[in-house]
């Protein structure tokens, strides 16, 4: 039988670290609106091996005023400039509450994505970026039940995406819904072909993995690390720092470091017991994004 492996996604900010000078084939998605004006791959030494760039829609969810699609298709354009790895883009989006559970406004939102993804790829066939092998588009679906995340999925293809990312998740915090719109989804487009955006919940991530989904994104491991969680694989696990402000949060209280090959461990693993500073953040994010990833080998 055929082992799939799931390819999991960073979501990066630009006061994370770069993971990819950590990790070789790792996986990074990029928000435009966590990106200095002046950022772009190129800057990058050392790139990771792919790259989504989303729209930052759920950036503006919560009422921030949104630029229009075009120009967030710029900053898109800009951020990949020198890229030397396979970049995928996704036309901006307009996700939906998870408290609305008005038909109505869930098919406003699906229309809204439709026509922007149409002019998306306007601006993609203008670019010339078709001519690129190394660049490729996600048509984003909306939806909260079978027959409109059907009905988006069945126009993206109409438009002549082959790719497709998920949306509206990253608010939800049932497990249950979660599954069962992914479920509706991959029903369409197929699990080879289906992105699954802002997954936090560990046991979720564990669950689509058995799926067979194609690929996930998620800032687990830099949250985690922010509130002084400390992944470890084989079984995972997870620990609180003794002595921290929220220890008490967690089942497994960690003292000393386990024995550990990630790059903060090999370098200094006290770095990890650290609760004050980015420093000590960021070195946590690179040894918990390490385990995560070993976890879902």
């Amino acid at each position: 039988m055929e082992i799939i492996i799931m390819d999991f996604y960073i979501s990066w900010s630009r006061s994370d670290p770069i993971f990819s000078n950590y990790f070789v084939n790792c996986k990074v998605l990029i928000s435009p609106s966590n990106t200095l004006r002046s950022f772009n791959l190129g800057k990058w030494t050392n790139q990771p091996d792919k790259v989504i760039i989303d729209s930052s829609a759920f950036y503006y969810m919560f009422g921030r005023s949104a630029p229009p699609p075009k120009e967030i298709f710029k900053e898109q354009v800009r951020i990949i400039k020198g890229h030397k790895c396979l970049v995928t883009l996704c036309p901006f989006d307009y996700p939906i509450s998870p408290g609305s559970g008005n038909t109505l406004n869930t098919f406003s939102a699906i229309e809204k994505t439709l026509g922007n993804a149409y002019e998306f790829l306007e601006l993609y066939e203008k670019e010339e970026l078709y001519n690129n092998p190394q660049i490729d588009s996600m048509g984003v679906i909306q939806g909260t039940d079978k027959s409109s995340i059907q009905f988006c999925v069945n126009e993206l293809q109409r438009m002549g995406f082959k790719k497709f990312g998920l949306g509206s998740l990253a608010a939800l915090y049932s497990p249950e819904e979660i599954l069962r719109r992914v479920s509706f989804a991959a029903d369409v487009a197929g699990v080879d072909r289906l992105h699954v955006f802002g997954i936090s919940r560990l046991d979720v991530i564990s669950q689509l993995k058995q799926l067979n989904i194609e690929s996930i994104d998620s800032t687990r491991p830099t949250k985690a690390a922010i509130y002084n969680a400390i992944f470890y694989s084989n079984p995972f696990r997870t620990y609180g720092i003794k002595g921290s402000r929220n220890a008490d949060k967690y089942s497994r209280i960690l003292s000393i470091p386990l024995p550990c090959q990630c790059p903060t461990c090999k370098e200094n693993p006290e770095m990890l017991l650290v609760t004050e500073g980015k420093k000590a953040i960021n070195a946590r994010a690179v040894h918990n994004y390490y385990h995560l990833v070993e976890h879902l080998l």
